[in-house]
């Protein structure tokens, strides 16, 4: 119903892409990714959405670090920082993606004030892991994360401010 705001109605892309090694370039890989979003309205100003996201590559050579898939912060999995869910490398300790991704964010928006429309509470549960290979990829392996915020509905937009804990983290990191 908003593209900006949504509040009802679903949203679902795929995207495939191949790189083909023209003139024999490095890139040599078949990469997809699947997002399907889902917005309930429980009441006038209540709302449940639900986002998962699925991706997967691989191919005859490594796919390179800026088309690997990353997750973290935001627009991700709030439980950790931008882009550091996931592989690191075991030198700098820097997040180096993955060829295997799934996230799923489940949330519920409510009012927070009657005389401010435009300004709403969130709580949220995420799940996801990004992972070196899809021959990694295990259920067991998802990190969790639970959070809340306030938003505050713009036409372009919400300005949000959310806190995500990730329970799966060492205590030192959460």
């Amino acid at each position: 119903n908003d593209p900006f705001n949504p509040e009802k109605g679903a949203f679902l892309s795929f995207v495939l892409e191949r790189a083909f090694p023209l003139f024999k370039a490095e890139s040599d890989y078949v990469k997809s990714f699947f997002k399907y979003q889902h917005f309930v309205p429980l009441s006038s100003r209540s709302n449940f959405s639900l986002t998962t996201r699925l991706g997967l590559g691989g191919g005859k050579a490594p796919i390179p670090i800026h088309e690997r898939f990353f997750a973290g912060g935001s627009n991700s999995f709030r439980g950790a920082r931008y882009d550091e869910l996931g592989p690191k490398d075991p030198d700098s300790l820097k997040p180096r993606g993955g060829e295997a991704l799934f996230l799923l964010n489940i949330e519920l928006t409510f009012p927070l004030l009657r005389t401010i429309r435009e300004l709403s509470g969130v709580v949220f549960y995420d799940k996801g892991n990004v992972f070196d290979e899809p021959k990694h990829f295990a259920f067991s392996l998802l990190q969790d994360a639970v959070g809340l915020g306030v938003r505050y509905r713009t036409p372009l937009g919400p300005v949000r401010f959310e806190l995500g804990l990730n329970l799966d983290a060492p205590r030192e990191e959460r």
